[in-house]
């Protein structure tokens, strides 16, 4: 957010592209996904090499986003074995080369696209993003611009590599290839990337101004946009006029997109904020006076809907006016424009069906009616999924990746809360334990893996157990190893409770009556580990199989203790 040495690379004789003569467009140029030849070493695709005699571009391309498009918010979408066609959709323009991807297509017999694993997969060059490779490296050369002083496009060997020059590299429709997706997903008839046909229908598209013209002055591979400040306040013109009448404080803020080539914004990734506002002699904004509009498209986050779509045309404005009451403390009128170039995938990374992509499984195990993994519909049919409290505010505050649980024991005590009410009569002891859910988003608690484990007990003076006094209660849904059948299901589902009623004869000898609250977060891997390490068969590794069992045998805690005199 902001306010306002050589390395030789194998050639490929027999492609067309750099035989005589040869010629290809730049349609051809963009066929998905791109080849760049298998006789080629991949150390040749890494940026690095090219750095060696194109240091600059490099240094450019490194600080642009385009070195960043393959990033951990994409990653992290997404499952390429399990899911290839999604993985291909993104890579398509996020990363182009056939050797950054983990599967390859072929035609299936019914015209559909079979995928397998590909054994040119390089994580590294997919790591790097739209590099060098994406653009200038095809069927084993080197493609580029033509010559700075010479119009003619021509075939050379140099820097030991073969390199062919094409104008197509200047034109806007180079860009196009990533920048326009006609058959991509459209809302509200409008498609959601559609850059070059705002930018074709423009002045700039009428009179040859480029996206490279803007985006790569001097040819330098900055491809600056809307996160770059400086870059944004060149293409953007601001006017006030005042319009105060009477007793009312007004004014108009136009906004005119003077020098950008296509709508501003054109994704729907980013949105501007305006607002206006009084203040008083101290620079506090007075209450009241504080008035906010947006531009940009916005739109729901599983892309159903469009909320507004408010961007500005090429040369077009967009009128805010600001009309409020009159105050005696008011000094300032403040008009203030912020950028928010990632508000879109702000809130994706934020909201809970992010988290629903591994805690939500539909088509997963059902037992007794019941999913094993449904963490997101308990916390839907909660409060805090009613009144917008996600999973990020707890188990990522602030922003931090923590991603505590059920493994942390003050995570667990800031979700609990426990009540003791005494019940004794006559010769019996008793009491009641109430076990409320009282911060926890969903079912405590909401997976198999854990167990919850009660004990009541009296003890005598040293504070030793007292025989026939210890009672046990489980909190938790106890599964059979082999998932066929549910033992029980306790668990204790948001702002509900579980009561354990402790009620034993009394003895002389008894001193406390004790309450103790045990978790074991891995007690269904602590059983399943150790049933396999006393198991016969061959394929399994003991050896690791020990050491997670030590792990997770050893991961319960004592969650709560209270000790009651018995005769207070």
């Amino acid at each position: 957010m902001f306010l306002i040495l050589a390395f030789i690379l194998s050639l490929s004789p027999a492609s067309p592209l750099f035989a005589e003569g040869g010629e290809a467009g730049v349609n051809e140029h963009w066929k998905r996904p791109v080849n760049t030849c298998s006789s080629m070493p991949v150390e040749g695709l890494y940026p690095e090499f090219c750095a060696t005699c194109h240091r600059e571009q490099y240094e450019n391309w490194r600080e642009s986003l385009h070195s960043k498009s393959v990033g951990p918010g994409l990653i992290g979408q997404l499952s390429p074995i399990a899911d290839p066609q999604t993985a291909d959709s993104c890579y398509y323009c996020h990363a182009p080369l056939a050797i950054q991807s983990e599967v390859i297509t072929s035609e299936g017999g019914s015209g559909t696209k079979d995928y397998m694993p590909n054994k040119s997969f390089n994580e590294k060059l997919k790591s790097s993003g739209v590099s060098c490779s994406s653009c200038h490296v095809r069927d084993g050369g080197v493609v580029g611009p033509t010559s700075s002083n010479s119009d003619v496009q021509r075939t050379t060997v140099k820097a030991g590599h073969t390199s062919v020059q094409k104008g197509f590299f200047e034109e806007a429709e180079f860009c196009a290839a990533c920048h326009q997706l006609d058959e991509g997903f459209d809302l509200n008839g409008k498609l959601l990337v559609n850059t070059y046909n705002e930018w074709k229908e423009s002045k700039y598209g009428k009179t040859g101004i480029t996206c490279q013209n803007c985006h790569m002055p001097g040819r330098r591979h900055l491809f600056r946009g809307i996160h770059d400040p400086e870059m944004v306040k060149s293409g953007i013109t601001f006017e006030i006029e005042r319009a105060s009448t009477g007793n009312r404080v007004g004014a108009k803020l136009k906004i005119t997109n003077s020098g950008v080539g296509h709508y501003f914004p054109t994704y729907t990734t980013p949105l501007v904020v305006i607002k206006g506002f009084m203040t008083d002699a101290k620079g506090n904004v007075l209450r009241g006076t504080l008035k906010e509009a947006n531009v940009g498209r916005k739109v729901t986050l599983d892309l159903s809907k469009e909320i507004f779509d408010t961007r500005i045309p090429p040369h077009k404005s967009y009128e805010f006016d600001y009309a409020v009451k009159s105050t005696l403390k008011a000094e300032m009128l403040v008009f203030e424009v912020r950028v928010f170039p990632d508000e879109f995938y702000s809130r994706f990374f934020e909201s809970i069906e992010f988290c629903a992509a591994c805690h939500q499984l539909d088509e997963g195990f059902d037992l007794n009616g019941k999913l094993l993994v449904n963490t997101y519909n308990e916390w839907k049919e909660s409060k805090y999924g009613k009144t917008g409290i996600t999973c990020q505010n707890c188990h990522m505050p602030g922003r931090r990746h923590l991603f505590r649980g059920i493994h942390d024991p003050e995570m667990v005590k800031s979700g609990i809360t426990f009540e003791i009410e005494r019940a004794s009569t006559g010769n019996r002891v008793g009491a009641k334990l109430k076990i409320t859910n009282s911060g926890v988003g969903h079912y405590f608690p909401t997976y198999t893996t854990p167990l919850v484990v009660i004990k009541g007990f009296m003890t005598d003076a040293k504070g030793n157990v007292l025989r026939g006094t210890l009672k046990e209660a489980n909190v938790g849904r106890k599964v059979t190893l082999d998932l066929s059948k549910e033992i029980f299901d306790t668990r204790i589902p948001p702002h509900k409770s579980y009561e354990f009623d402790y009620a034993v004869k009394s003895t002389l000898k008894a001193e406390m009556l004790v309450f103790e609250v045990r978790v074991f977060p891995d007690e269904f891997y602590s059983r399943f580990f150790e049933s396999i390490i006393k198991g016969h068969d061959p394929a399994m590794k003991k050896a690791e199989l020990k050491e997670a069992f030590r792990n997770t045998s050893g991961s319960g805690y004592l969650l709560f203790k209270k000790e009651i005199p018995i005769n207070q």
